[in-house]
C-alpha cells in the first residue's frame, strides 16, 4: 500500500492493493518483509496525505467495504471484487488490465479495453 507510481506532474494518483481479506471482519491482511501477516481496518487514517489518490484496484475477496471506505475518503473510483477472489484470477486480471490500460492513449478509452 502506498507503492504507487507518480504521474507526470509528481502526484501519485493510483492505488494498487493486493492482500487477502478476513471474511468476518473484512480487514486486509498484510504481509511484512519476514512473511509475517498482520491484519488491518481499513478506515479513513490510510488517507492521511494531502490529497487521496485518484483511484484505487482493490484485489482481495470481498473488497466492496474497502472501495466504500476509499470512496468515503475522496478517491473518485476504485476497482474491487464483490465475492471470493481467487489468487490465478486476480494475477490473470492484473496483467491484463494493466497492459491494456498502459497501450492505450486515454483512460476512458483504456476503461472501455479492460472492459472487453
Amino acid at each position: 500500500l502506498g507503492m504507487a507510481a507518480p504521474d507526470p506532474h509528481g502526484c501519485v494518483d493510483w492505488w494498487h492493493i493486493s492482500a487477502h481479506t478476513e471474511p468476518q471482519t473484512g480487514r486486509l491482511v498484510l504481509e511484512d518483509e519476514d512473511g509475517c501477516a498482520h491484519a488491518v481496518h481499513v478506515d479513513a487514517s490510510w488517507l492521511l496525505a494531502p490529497r487521496p489518490p485518484l483511484g484505487a484496484l482493490v484485489l482481495s475477496c470481498g473488497s466492496r467495504s474497502i472501495g466504500d471506505v476509499l470512496l468515503q475518503c475522496g478517491v473518485l473510483f476504485a476497482l474491487v471484487a464483490v465475492g471470493p477472489l481467487m489468487d490465478a484470477a486476480a494475477r490473470t486480471f492484473t496483467r491484463h488490465f494493466y497492459r491494456i490500460l498502459l497501450n492505450l492513449p486515454t483512460g476512458s478509452s483504456s476503461l472501455e479495453g479492460a472492459q472487453v
